[in-house]
């Protein structure tokens, strides 16, 4: 039956019309489309209100190394591109195409470590183009305030099932406010007159015959300049061919992966240019998207100095994809990226290099013009395009509610994201690709068809019975940051590498696919530090039906004395499942003809475990149906040794985001460990901005279960808050939440929660002066109290059952 319905998928993907033509009039169609009028009619009457397209995102950061140090722009821009068309999708409720980034202003400087939130909305739509506004803030760690930062402009086009633009987008209302609507809509009309000046003045340069000294009008700063370069001299070339893992679901280059490499180019010719490595970058204007990038592409990139001012240069940032093996060359990125000289103490510092003007140098002398225009377009850009900041929003993720119900039947389901220029994803490809592509129907055909037999042929395969020393499995890996070298390392990794080897060997056993249940509990024996080599050894415990207990010990190789030390214990629980992600019943059973004995008293430790879990359970619902609670029900504790008290929902943080292809496992589902890594950071910094003291570790992960699988498409949104605090260690409750852009309605998907310990410079204990206020009035912060306090109730025998003798390492080399 299979080889039927394949030979017959077979013959009818010969018939199916090919689409390249189509899809290389794209690009055509969809410049046309940013360029239309923003009073244009429509031929549907649909509309959206204006603050129903407001989306937020919240995310640490930068990296562990580097914390306190400022960041380039690169991983701003990648989220900025992120965040825009995720907005921009959820009105337009189809695939999106990132078009060009207009302009983005950094106001103040942004740290690595530091949790960024940008907060969008939707300014405008025409046909089947979305522009979107942007501003970003900073949370500064000392006043526990939200700082502007950061200001942006991108715009995007919705395409239809073959990459073209797509009309039909819903028009802006504010019911409450009509006169904001048309003041967006004369903004739109003059950011269009602006482009089309813009793009006039740039184009007269080029068809100049010939460009004079005269025209190129000295600055006032050219005295100063010890040295003048040629602008040749200044060009800085590199080349590049990505990877699977950066490819969007259209499998074109994730815009936001090129941007950071624009940036990264861009900024190295700066500071090739005044010899000085403290420069970043302040703005970039006018980045088009022009042509995809794909895996078959060689992409370069061109970088020259175009401009140099008193304190500021700009770099003009030009890339170029041509396919292995011919020599053909299309630009596909054009930039133009402003960079600040700063000096030790990150403040301005005077640039001594200038450019050189030759008239037997045509090309730099249209570069310098050029260049020069943009600067006298600058001021009344920052204008049009560094609109009011939008304020700090405390709406839900959840999609806009269209206010023509009429509307809502025509929105097709998000696709895909498609950040640079992805309608014209096929401009290399010939007919004859196109028509081998099968119609998607009958791939999940082919799909199901194929899963259907993994199946069974899983049940049929499934021995009765499996030793428990045949599933051990080890994986080992140098961890952490080189820079980082004798620094504590954080959970996030560890729990990474967890998930990994109890994936594989749950995977192993149940002879397909499986999935993390929970996360039991992990508890840190000894501090594990960047650079170590550490070993992990894993094996199966007990299995049901459906689901496998896995125990994991971690070591540490210690090189002084030779000798693996002890460091982690955990107990983690997978589920296998079939094609439809339910649970696949019939696993063997557990037994060991050498240690009977042992795979008793696992037995029955399972048991206890489960009546443990169910016990704990009953305690925690049990708080939640309690209809008053009063302050003596909660247990002072260390109350003589705090100076300060603060309200639970004052220790509360927010992180949202979305999390790209290449955070998918098999399933197509999020990784768990990256996951896991996303909620330690969050703990992490909840009980860093509780304590105002950066060096925090956590030492203990208790019950993170995993409801929901997440989903590339889904919207994932961090609540972390301080539940219990000791003399020097305090428990972070971390909940995840999922809005899936699809569908309406918010759901929980994870929840654990985590014990951080405070500790000095030395990494000695630090006691923590700072406690949780208890308040009848606010009985939701009282239920969080009470329930972590019958959590620490349970701590000794949760302790007992849970972290088991370690195994001890094994003979097999490390996977």
């Amino acid at each position: 039956l299979l080889r039927r319905k394949l030979s017959s998928v077979a013959f009818r993907s010969r018939v199916v019309q090919p689409r390249a033509i189509a899809a290389r009039r794209a690009m055509t169609s969809a410049s046309s489309a940013t360029a239309e009028s923003p009073r244009e009619r429509r031929p549907s009457m649909d509309f959206v209100n204006v603050r129903d397209t407001r989306l937020a995102y919240a995310d640490i950061i930068g990296e562990e190394s580097l914390n306190g140090k400022l960041i380039s722009a690169g991983p701003i821009l990648e989220r900025v591109d992120i965040f825009g068309a995720a907005v921009a999708e959820n009105v337009a409720r189809k695939p999106i195409a990132t078009i060009s980034v207009d302009r983005v202003d950094i106001k103040s400087q942004i740290a690595h470590g530091d949790l960024v939130r940008l907060e969008g909305e939707v300014i405008f739509t025409g046909r089947s183009s979305i522009a979107v506004q942007i501003t970003g803030y900073r949370h500064d760690l000392e006043t526990g305030r939200f700082m502007h930062t950061l200001s942006a402009t991108i715009s995007c086009v919705a395409l239809d099932e073959n990459n073209r633009p797509s009309p039909g987008l819903p028009a802006l209302r504010h019911p409450q406010d009509p006169a904001y609507i048309t003041q967006l809509q004369d903004m739109a009309a003059q950011r269009k007159d602006l482009a089309a000046r813009w793009q006039t003045v740039q184009d007269t340069v080029d068809q100049l015959p010939r460009v004079t000294k005269d025209m190129i009008k000295p600055l006032d700063d050219d005295d100063d300049k010890l040295s003048f370069i040629p602008v040749p001299n200044t060009l800085i070339e590199v080349q590049n061919s990505f990877l699977p893992k950066h490819l969007n679901r259209n499998n074109t280059i994730f815009g936001g992966e090129v941007l950071t490499w624009m940036d990264k180019v861009a900024l190295y010719c700066a500071r090739n240019f005044t010899k000085n490595s403290n420069m970043v970058t302040v703005s970039m204007d006018r980045i088009f998207f022009k042509l995809p990038i794909t895996m078959d592409d060689i992409v370069t990139m061109h970088a020259r100095v175009c401009n140099v001012r008193r304190h500021h240069l700009e770099v003009e940032v030009e890339v170029f994809v041509g396919r292995i093996g011919t020599k053909e060359k299309n630009k596909s990125h054009t930039g133009h990226f402003t960079v600040v000289n700063l000096d030790r103490s990150y403040r301005k510092k005077r640039i001594l290099q200038g450019l050189c003007v030759d008239e037997n140098d045509q090309e730099s002398m249209r570069t310098l013009l050029k260049a020069q225009h943009r600067w006298l377009f600058d001021e009344e850009e920052k204008k049009l395009l560094a609109l009011e900041p939008l304020e700090l929003s405390t709406v839900p993720t959840t999609p806009p509610s269209m206010l023509s119900r009429d509307a809502t039947r025509h929105l097709q389901p998000v696709a895909s994201h498609t950040s640079g220029s992805a309608c014209k994803s096929t401009h290399n490809q010939n007919q004859t690709t196109a028509a081998k592509q099968p119609p998607a129907s009958h791939m999940s055909l082919v799909r199901a068809l194929t899963g259907t037999v993994r199946d069974a042929w899983r049940r049929r395969t499934m021995p009765a019975q499996v030793r428990a020393r045949d599933t051990r499995m080890a994986f080992t890996e140098i961890i952490g940051d080189e820079a980082l070298k004798g620094h504590l390392v954080r959970t996030g990794p560890i729990l990474e590498l967890m998930d990994v080897l109890g994936g594989s060997i749950a995977v192993r056993v149940a002879l397909g696919p499986a999935a993390t249940i929970s996360f039991d509990r992990v508890d840190m024996v000894k501090p594990v530090y960047h650079g170590d080599l550490m070993r992990l050894e894993a094996e199966v415990i007990s299995m049901t039906k459906s689901a496998i207990a896995i125990q994991c010990c971690g070591f540490r190789h210690d090189r002084a004395s030779g000798q693996y030390q002890h460091t982690h214990s955990a107990i983690m629980t997978f589920v296998a499942i079939n094609r439809f992600g339910r649970p696949q019943p019939g696993l063997p059973k557990l037994f060991d003809e050498s240690r009977a004995e042992y795979c008793e008293k696992m037995r029955d430790t399972a048991l206890q475990r489960r009546d443990l879990a169910y016990r704990w359970q009953q305690t925690q619902t049990a708080v939640d149906h309690l209809p008053f609670i009063a302050s003596d029900a909660i247990e002072p504790a260390f109350v003589d040794e705090k100076t300060e008290f603060v309200a639970v929902k004052d220790t509360e943080i927010e992180l949202r985001k979305w999390f790209l292809p290449k955070h998918l496992n098999i399933n197509q589902t999020l990784f768990g460990g990256d996951l896991l890594t996303w909620m330690d950071k969050g703990a992490l910094y909840c009980a860093q901005n509780f304590t105002k003291n950066e060096r925090m570790v956590t030492i203990a992960m208790n019950r993170v279960l995993f409801k929901l699988p997440i989903l590339a498409t889904d919207i994932v949104t961090l609540h972390a808050r301080v539940c219990s605090v000791r003399r020097y260690r305090l428990e972070v409750e971390v909940e995840v939440f999922v809005d899936s852009i699809e569908s309406t309605g918010t759901r929980r998907s994870h929840k654990g929660y985590f014990t951080v310990l405070n500790v000095d410079e030395n990494g000695h204990y630090k006691r923590i002066n700072k406690g949780l206020q208890v308040d009848e009035n606010d009985q939701e912060a009282m239920k969080t109290m009470l329930k972590a306090q019958k959590r620490w109730q349970f701590e000794e025998e949760e302790k007992h059952l849970l972290n088991l003798q370690p195994l001890d390492l094994s003979t097999k080399r490390g996977v």
